[in-house]
């Protein structure tokens, strides 16, 4: 046997034995055997990938954060290192960091770092180059269980661009499907809304939100609807559903104020809109209510003398 083979042969005897460790729960025995792997066989990456994996199993990512860059670092031309650190990057959300490592990690070698790089850039702002990536994407894959998502994606970023002929497209190939996503119904609600569809955005929107939708956009976005289309039933259904179980939010408040207000509920009108203006002093509709609040409220005392 030669020098080749017998090097090869304790490779895979010592990752062997690390794996036992691993299986076994043995963490920081596995830990050591896979670091001195990456001593004596520096050419080779399963260790790394390995200490990685076991770091993010034991909740240490910092730790797995500080072996990935130092790999990407001594290994910048290596292309699975860059596919793997870009996947590393992206499942941890440094997006920026992402597209770096991925950015030679052409479609050809690996159609789904565009899928990733795609979503990189939406998430850092990049509209048009997430848009072109994900296009690139699902032309070439037709099969992969990312499809929809990426056609949700280039719809929502033909939206932020002002777009909304070319993302609908879009965003009803990724009905078709993902139809259990909330989000595929918000935006087709909010582009219905923007041309004076209510009801088309009304049904829309009510969609998103018996599919579980938990999104504080999607229901401040459903009592803007609900109210240019006249729904007050709904509107102060959806507000006492989102006020009992979520996040404080301005917009919910004061559309509650105001349905409050229309049922001459001026204290308990008062107390949601003084919260709407804490949380946003400038929020101009929870000013109006307040001083139609008010002089509502002067009236009355003024016929009640």
């Amino acid at each position: 046997m030669g020098m080749k083979n017998n090097k090869e042969f304790e490779l895979v005897h010592r990752l062997k034995r690390a794996d036992e460790f691993e299986g076994g729960g043995k963490m920081l025995h596995a830990i050591q055997l896979y670091q001195a792997i990456t001593r004596d066989f520096p050419d080779d990456n399963t260790a790394w990938f390995k200490l990685v994996e076991i770091y993010e199993k034991m909740d240490k990512i910092e730790a797995a954060l500080g072996i990935v860059t130092d790999l990407y670092e001594q290994k910048t031309a290596d292309i699975d290192v860059q596919l793997y650190a870009g996947h590393f990057y992206f499942k941890h959300q440094r997006w920026e960091d992402s597209i770096e490592a991925l950015a030679d990690v052409t479609i050809e070698i690996e159609p789904i770092a565009s899928f990733m790089k795609g979503l990189a850039y939406y998430h850092t702002g990049f509209y048009q180059e997430s848009a072109d990536h994900l296009v690139n994407f699902v032309s070439v894959e037709k099969t992969s269980s990312f499809i929809g998502d990426s056609y949700l994606y280039i719809a929502k970023c033909y939206f932020e661009l002002k777009q909304p002929h070319i993302a609908i497209p879009y965003m009803e190939k990724a009905e078709k499907l993902i139809p259990t996503n909330p989000e595929v119904y918000f935006y087709q609600a909010a582009y219905f809304l923007s041309i004076g569809m209510y009801a088309h955005a009304s049904e829309r929107i009510s969609t998103s939100i018996a599919l579980g939708a938990d999104d504080k956009k999607i229901f401040e976005k459903a009592v803007e609807i609900y109210e240019k289309n006249g729904e007050t039933a709904k509107l102060e259904e959806i507000c006492k559903k989102y006020i009992e179980n979520n996040e404080p939010s301005a917009i919910i408040y004061t559309f509650y104020g105001k349905t409050l207000l229309n049922k001459n509920r001026y204290s308990e009108a008062e107390d949601y809109i003084t919260l709407a203006l804490k949380l946003d002093p400038k929020n101009k509709k929870a000013k109006d209510v307040l001083d139609e609040l008010i002089e509502r409220r002067d009236n009355d005392l003024v016929k009640n003398v």
